[in-house]
């Protein structure tokens, strides 16, 4: 039955880096004039514009750059007056690789080259004969050993008690085991029916061998192994040999899971409500409050990851075929020791990580298509990141996801890549004709077509068997996925640094915006008091103009005063009245008066004209100051204005 909720991923875009602004270091000019200095004002203000819009130009451009190689940084289209030149200190240049490039595409987002690597491994896919698919599955069995080699090393780090735990479980589920095929044996006895004969067509001695000893068998058997694996460990003891092969540890969790069990989970709501809006829950008879206590323990055990949609697909599996404490168990196990947690972390690293991967897979193994997917502007984080999150549950049936862990659990999650890249190659040919919008609709609905077998959906839908033995076929190595994880890592971690950098540049643009906000508040009051000074200059000057002329006035009236009274001695010397003395004296004093006030004033506006100096110094910074200063420029503008 088809799963009803989807798991939406929404892309997780990241920032494109902005290349560094070089902002000027020298300080505003003391000018002669106040317009002058407005017009430096104006011209630091165009820089942080400039910077701006180098952000707005960048900003677009954001969506674009999922899990995709560093892209060139966006280039400034105005360049700021008289900045001075920054080189911008680039990461080392990656080595090409010698391979055959695709054809040459638009200008869109296409990642630059990466690290030179060699094809380990990796053979394209193509239909081979029966004899041929023996020899290949020889030579696929290296993610078997790889995850078996994983599992030992986290057995062999576990203290004694925990490894005492691991093995009487071992040793109880040979016991159920030995159980389960003796009683099938009881009840075929003699019977034909169809069930039936699906189990005498098991080969019950090799599996006998696979849960003694699975070591044993990875090392000495492996193409066999393999081949079984394709056809699907019989569901009688899928969950005994998924717990072995695993190294499942029930007996370290039975207490804690009581625990986890009693205590509230902040996700219950959300979880309730995903498992109410599913269907497949029933249709295949499991209980939905085992469900609910094994997801609800786990948010509480995780508190980073908590709880997400996806994480029901992975559980209902292990429910199908286990109980409660050792489906919780094997959850952990997965989650922790296969990594898939990561696939659900916050920032999906693990999700991210796999979309790099599987989209280098397709550059190799099919470059066509992964050409024309490019051209397109196709990305894998459209389409696929459900098939990660969901194990591809949100649209295959039960039986197709419990044949896809057949693989997972003795494999290792990466080998989940293999079933994306067959459900590529099965659709090649229709992909490649398709345009942008056709594309991605199909990649999202109809890719899966490729496997049906009736339009009804059933459990017998769908091909399961030619859909693992294509993936079966795809060639992939443990060393070539660590070398994608090299490579996306180190791409990681050059945009990271780019990311850093822009926001470096954001902050000091904030701090520049700030400092011209202070800048303007002072030119502002500045102004305001240089018109008020102004103001006082003028008045003076017209205070000190009628003071003048009163001046010569009086001494003119003074001088003929005394030209007449000298007149008066020489022609008839005649002593000078005492009241006319009196009016010459009063004429003195006023005059020495109106000198006196005359001085004040000039020292006034000696005094203003130098506030009004250090107001304009106390508005620049301390640099080496021009030649010429402005006190003797403002003194020498104050003579003319007096003279």
């Amino acid at each position: 039955m088809k799963v009803d909720e989807a798991v939406e991923v929404d892309d997780e875009p990241t920032q494109i880096s902005e290349p560094p602004i070089s902002q000027s270091t020298d300080p505003l000019v003391e000018t002669e004039e106040l317009k002058n200095e407005t017009s430096t004002l104006e011209d630091k203000l165009k820089e942080l514009e400039i910077i701006t819009d180098a952000e707005a130009e960048a900003d677009p451009k954001v969506e674009e750059k999922v899990l995709q190689s560093p892209s060139s940084i966006v280039p400034i289209k105005a360049t700021p007056p008289e900045l001075p030149d920054r080189s911008i200190v680039a990461p080392p240049a990656l080595p090409k690789r010698h391979e055959q490039q695709p054809p040459e595409v638009p200008d869109r987002n296409i990642p630059p080259e990466l690290p030179k690597r060699h094809d380990d491994g990796l053979k394209q896919f193509k239909i081979k004969t029966e004899s041929e698919k023996s020899v290949e599955l020889e030579e696929n069995y290296d993610l078997l050993l790889s995850r078996l080699s994983e599992n030992n090393e986290e057995y062999q780090a576990k203290d004694e008690i925990s490894k005492e735990q691991i093995n009487t479980s071992a040793n109880t589920l040979r016991t159920s085991f030995a159980e389960k095929v003796s009683t099938l044996e009881k009840e075929t006895e003699g019977d034909t029916t169809a069930d039936d004969s699906e189990i005498h067509k098991v080969d019950w001695p090799f599996w006998t061998q696979v849960v003694n000893d699975y070591a044993s068998v990875v090392k000495s058997d492996p193409s066999k192994l393999a081949k079984e694996l394709s056809s699907g460990i019989p569901k009688q003891i899928r969950g005994i040999v998924w717990q072995l092969v695993a190294n499942s540890n029930p007996v370290e969790f039975e207490q804690k899971f009581k625990e986890l069990e009693s205590q509230t989970s902040p996700f219950e709501k959300n979880i309730n409500k995903d498992l109410s809006r599913t269907t497949f829950i029933s249709d295949y008879g499991l209980d939905v409050d085992s469900l609910f206590k094994i997801i609800k323990a786990y948010s509480v055990l995780d508190s980073e990851v908590g709880y997400t949609q996806g994480m029901a697909f992975i559980t209902v599996p292990l429910l199908m075929n286990m109980g409660e404490l050792e489906s919780f168990s094997l959850l952990h196990k997965l989650m922790f020791g296969y990594n898939i947690r990561s696939l659900y972390l916050p920032e999906m690293p693990g999700l991210h990580l796999k979309l790099y991967q599987f989209d280098r897979l397709l550059e190799d193994m099919l470059p066509n298509l992964h050409s024309h997917l490019l051209r397109q502007g196709v990305r894998s984080s459209m389409y696929a990141s459900q098939w990660f999150l969901t194990f591809f549950a949100y649209k295959f049936p039960l039986e197709f996801v419990l044949r896809i862990f057949d693989i997972i659990i003795t494999e290792g999650f990466e080998s989940i890549l293999k079933f994306a890249v067959a459900l590529m190659q099965a659709n090649e040919s229709k992909l490649i004709t398709l345009n942008f919008d056709d594309l991605l609709e199909f990649l999202k609905e109809s890719l899966f077509s490729a496997y049906l077998i009736h339009d009804v959906i059933t459990v017998d839908t769908y091909d399961v068997n030619k859909f693992v033995e294509d993936a079966t076929n795809v060639k992939v190595l443990p060393i070539t996925l660590k070398r994608y994880e090299e490579e996306y890592q180190e791409i990681h971690r050059v945009e990271k640094e780019r990311q850093e950098e822009v926001e470096e540049l954001r902050l000091r643009n904030t701090q520049l915006r700030k400092e011209i906000r202070k800048i303007e508040s002072g030119y502002t009051l500045l102004n305001r008091e240089h018109v008020q000074i102004a103001n006082e200059m003028i008045n003076g000057r017209m205070t000190i103009a009628t003071l003048e002329d009163e001046n010569k006035d009086l001494k003119e009236q003074n001088h003929n005063l005394r030209e007449r009274v000298r007149s008066y001695q020489v022609q008839e010397n005649i002593p000078v009245p005492t009241d006319l003395e009196e009016d010459l004296k009063r004429t003195m004093d006023r005059n020495l008066e109106v000198m006196t006030k005359n001085q004040e004033l000039e020292d006034q506006i000696s005094q203003l004209l130098q506030e009004v100096e250090d107001l304009k110094a106390k508005s620049v910074s301390p640099e080496p100051q021009p030649p010429s200063s402005p006190v003797h420029k403002q003194s020498h503008w104050t003579k003319k204005l007096f003279k």
